[in-house]
């Protein structure tokens, strides 16, 4: 439509004509026979739209109408390589998932522990979440509290409290139903310590079997609004078929924990008569020869000195057991309070020399080191037992030398016990802390131990949720860490 004198129009504006348009034409902008659009152009002067510069701008026309027909063409093939593109995902997503339950599925029905089953479902679904720590834990049906079982992910932070009876976990268990705290450091449920650690959003999920919650994941991210509505969908899918394969998992180890049980038992009965015979041999043959009232003075003092000793070492190993005893039932208790290692160490070192005449102790304390915070008694026993297990070890005497060094930045001291004993071989440092456990070697043959001392360390250790670790060089002794907290 080409209007060359707008004003003489009978359908002319009379806005437009007093804001001085003259001329005017209107462009359809078309595509196979179908409208897209409409170009207008104005002019100022009457008569502007000549033939020539009609022609001129139906071409422009008709080629923005293949311009914007190409653009919707675009816009849709983009829209379905999108929608392509979600939909792949979505299925790897759904393939990835489903790989993730049978792996699940194959590590409950496996060998190994229920702690290292748990540990590895627990690091599959880490890695689909993409969070930073992924914890488990279960209700304590005695004091209420969400008790710590495994945890795996980053070191700095992994170590979370072994119970809770407050924070995002307990709210979830209360609900029965998930909790997302997207901003976990303003979430009127965080928890200091947690959020030091660096965490910044925090999923917690109820893993259930039929109405009754099993169990509680609580996924961590050091990311502000990890957990998107399409990831909290994946991990509560995941989380219903762990649920199966936790019940599974734990009868599966309660037959195994049953057999074992029982062969812990005759074990523990064959070693409490072997370690208590040997010691009782002594005192009766020892007090048998007392008896003779002839012995010269020196037999006597020699005889009463190895009675003396095996008594002691009588006292030990039922104390051990009984220790053993009551880590198996859960009746260790704790009373946790300030402690002077400086003091402590000083008893621990005081009890051992008069036994281990060959060796010297030092102890090595720096001013700044500040008081821990445990249970004097377990923690006493603890170093006792390190630092006998030092002397035991180191056959042809040395030095043991006992350090203690502050960590402010964590808030913790950490103890070295050093000796230069037989040393460690790596296959025997991952069962070391094992139940009856003992070193293996010709070196070793002569040194009497039941096994229970280092069991004893650890379980006292995981009860106080303290650390442990050890450097070995054969022939050159080894040195075990403890690292204790401040307050």
């Amino acid at each position: 439509m080409v209007v060359n004198d707008y004003p003489a129009h009978p359908q002319a504006s009379m806005v437009a004509v007093e804001q001085g348009v003259k001329s005017l034409i209107l462009l359809p902008i078309t595509a196979r026979d179908r409208m897209l659009g409409m170009l207008s152009l104005i002019s100022v002067k009457t008569g502007h739209f000549t033939a020539d510069r009609v022609q001129l701008l139906t071409g422009i026309a008709d080629g923005l109408g293949i311009f914007l027909e190409n653009a919707e063409l675009n816009e849709q093939v983009s829209l379905e390589l999108e929608l392509r593109r979600r939909s792949e995902e979505q299925l790897r997503q759904q393939t990835e998932d489903l790989e993730a339950l049978l792996g699940f599925a194959r590590v409950a029905i496996g060998p190994g522990s229920l702690e290292e089953k748990l540990t590895s479902i627990l690091e599959a679904l880490r890695r689909i979440s993409a969070t930073n720590e992924v914890a488990l834990r279960v209700p304590d049906p005695d004091n209420g509290s969400l008790v710590l079982v495994a945890e795996t992910g980053d070191s700095d932070m992994t170590g979370q409290p072994k119970a809770l009876t407050r924070g995002v976990s307990v709210k979830a268990f209360d609900l029965g139903e998930a909790v997302i705290a997207n901003d976990y450091p303003s979430s009127p449920d965080h928890i200091a310590d947690t959020v030091a650690k660096g965490a910044n959003s925090m999923m917690a999920l109820p893993v259930k079997t039929g109405h009754s919650i099993l169990a509680i994941v609580v996924l961590i991210s050091k990311h502000r609004y990890h957990f998107s509505p399409q990831l909290i969908a994946r991990i509560t899918s995941l989380g219903e078929g762990i649920g199966v394969l936790l019940e599974n998992a734990r009868l599966n180890h309660e037959v195994t924990f049953k057999e074992d049980l029982e062969q812990r038992r005759d074990t523990f009965v064959s070693v409490a008569f072997h370690e208590i015979r040997t010691p009782m041999a002594v005192i009766e043959g020892y007090s048998e020869l007392l008896l003779n009232k002839t012995l010269p003075e020196h037999i006597k003092q020699e005889s009463l000195e190895r009675i003396h000793r095996n008594a002691r070492s009588l006292s030990a190993i039922v104390d051990d057991m009984l220790n053993v005893s009551r880590i198996h039932s859960g009746k260790l208790t704790l009373d946790p309070k300030h402690v002077s290692l400086a003091n402590l160490l000083a008893e621990v070192a005081a009890s051992l020399e008069p036994i281990y005449v060959q060796h010297q102790i030092y102890i090595e304390i720096g001013a700044q080191v500040p008081p821990v915070f445990a249970d004097v008694d377990k923690l006493s026993q603890i170093l006792t037992n390190l630092v006998d297990n030092a002397l035991k070890y180191s056959p042809d005497g040395g030095d043991i030398t006992i350090t203690a060094t502050h960590d402010p930045k964590r808030d913790r001291v950490v103890v070295a016990i050093a000796d230069e004993g037989l040393g460690i071989p790596p296959e025997d440092r991952e069962g070391l802390f094992e139940l009856f456990h003992r070193i293996r070697r010709p070196e070793t043959a002569g040194i009497k131990g039941s096994g229970l001392g280092l069991y004893i360390v650890k379980e006292m250790l995981d009860l106080l949720n303290r650390e442990i670790w050890v450097e070995s060089e054969l022939g050159k002794g080894s040195t075990f860490f403890v690292s204790l907290p401040t307050k």
